[in-house]
């Protein structure tokens, strides 16, 4: 339990039962209300669904009846039923840690305390290329994570396996926070060289306007474990020019906007709906980056570096680019991507050599 003053004076609050790791908001009594006695606290309990972080709910769902005393509290929790009497619990609290409601995770004993209740389970997951993996799952969430057995040196798949397993916990905290939350770590392509994932996300928290989700793809260099910096390996833009030409081959960002360009030309009467809202999507692409006859003339292609928010991985098929440019409310469009050829993105590579 982690209680604190908030900026009128109120107690406010929240705990969690570690087998099941979410959290379930405390409000005290109004500033303004007259104390039972001066170490008596009475907290009201709501639900883990309650999405209002800055007002106490109009219908609890427990109370706590808390005596004062120094480093401790003793009293009792109820729950707060209209359809029957339920027998008070008898409750013992005491203080282990300071705590700060804005801290950051790492810093927090209270989400410490939380991210310790994880119960990793093992099972199967699959195999691509010659890369191999099982999958993490926490009892919880539900939330997985792939753990690499196969397919690049023990120390390279150590470090990668503890780069997911950190994110792991991450999303944990995350999946136990917020109002509603799902994401998926998808394998989309291995070879000798690469192992490239997509990772997915959905989520709502108390407070937010709406709900968000995001879109991130990462390859891994198998050699190092390290993520691979497309920026290293792929012309994207050229300095000083004035803009992107559809025609410059030896530019993945020309490339990668005439496909998009070509998503929305001469589209049948009949499309599917999967299809017109990748045209739609596409659309949003060639606005953001001001796309017109042929050309776009965005100053963020005219820099010679990778355009801001591109995500790049890996298929069979040829090289996956995703521009992140879309508004909250065009959010579905996340994650939509082009593929390139390889051959056709070879023609962009800094130096020659193989793809993929």
């Amino acid at each position: 339990m982690a209680l604190s003053l908030n900026d009128q004076g109120r107690w406010t609050g929240r705990y969690f039962y570690e087998r099941f790791g979410r959290d379930l908001g405390l409000w005290g009594p109004a500033p303004d209300a007259p104390p039972a006695s001066p170490d008596t606290l009475t907290l009201q309990e709501c639900a883990p669904d309650y999405g209002i972080p800055d007002a106490p709910c109009e219908q609890p769902t427990g109370s706590w009846s808390l005596t004062l005393a120094g480093a401790s509290a003793k009293g009792q929790w109820q729950v707060v039923s209209r359809t029957g009497r339920f027998v008070p619990t008898p409750v013992t609290l005491t203080r282990v840690a300071a705590y700060t409601p804005t801290a950051e995770a790492l810093s927090d004993p209270y989400e410490q305390r939380r991210l310790k209740g994880i119960r990793a389970q093992r099972g199967p997951g699959g195999q691509q290329g010659p890369v191999a993996w099982e999958v993490l799952s926490d009892a919880r969430t539900k939330v997985t994570t792939p753990q690499f057995t196969r397919g690049a040196p023990p120390a390279v798949l150590q470090r990668i396996n503890d780069q997911f397993k950190a994110q792991w916990h991450d999303r944990v905290s995350q999946a136990l926070t917020a109002i509603d939350h799902d994401d998926q770590v998808d394998v989309v392509f291995a070879n000798r060289r690469w192992l490239a994932t997509t990772y997915s996300v959905g989520f709502y928290h108390a407070g937010a306007a709406h709900p968000s989700n995001g879109f991130t793809a990462t390859t891994y260099d198998l050699a190092t474990g390290q993520p691979v910096a497309w920026a290293r390996w792929f012309r994207f833009t050229a300095p000083g020019t004035e803009g992107v030409d559809f025609e410059r081959r030896d530019l993945l960002a020309a490339q990668a906007l005439k496909a998009f360009a070509a998503q929305v030309t001469e589209l049948p009467p009949d499309v599917p709906p999967a299809t017109a809202d990748q045209a739609r999507c596409a659309r949003l692409v060639l606005a953001h980056y001001a796309c017109h006859g042929g050309r776009c003339n965005s100053g963020e292609l005219t820099s010679g570096r990778m355009p801001e928010g591109w995500q790049i991985w890996p298929t069979a098929q040829g090289l996956a680019v995703a521009p992140d440019v879309y508004a909250e409310v065009d959010r579905g469009c996340r994650g939509q991507a082009v593929v390139l050829p390889w051959g056709q993105a070879r023609a962009s590579l800094l130096r020659p050599q193989a793809l993929p």
